[in-house]
């Protein structure tokens, strides 16, 4: 029983350690974005309007070069500069389309998956922050 708790620490740890890259990447995008863009285009890309600042943010996060992991810190950083709840997880859901998450699937389903996943991403990250802005 005590190898087993340690093997699944050891593998938690491994997952930490291969996650921080691309956690630090985000961290990195998050601090750009709050340095460069100004938050007067902020209020009017992502305040403004429910159904207009949730197709912005799926618009803008779906070709950026973020991972899964890395979109948090970015997502956060925008929700904190006032992005409105929906706009945040139109963000969240279209960003991850990064090379590796399209390598996985054409490894895993062929590469129809991959242009599935490629042109899916947006209308997703739309559809759900619609979904949460309607509430």
């Amino acid at each position: 029983m005590t190898e087993f708790l340690i093997q699944v620490l050891w593998q938690t740890w491994n997952i930490f350690k291969q996650a921080s890259v691309f956690l630090l990447f985000g961290f990195l995008i998050a601090g750009v974005l709050a340095v460069v863009v100004p938050e007067k285009t902020l209020a009017r890309l992502f305040r403004v309007g429910k159904l207009k600042s949730v197709l912005w943010a799926s618009t803008i996060g779906a070709p950026l070069p973020l991972c899964s992991c890395g979109v948090v810190p970015a997502a956060l950083a925008l929700r904190r500069q006032g992005a409105n709840p929906g706009a945040t997880v139109a963000f969240l859901i279209a960003t991850p389309a990064d090379r590796s998450s399209r390598r996985s699937s054409r490894g895993a389903a062929g590469r129809v998956s991959v242009e599935g996943r490629r042109r899916s991403h947006s209308p997703t990250g739309a559809a759900g922050g619609c979904w949460l802005a309607a509430e």
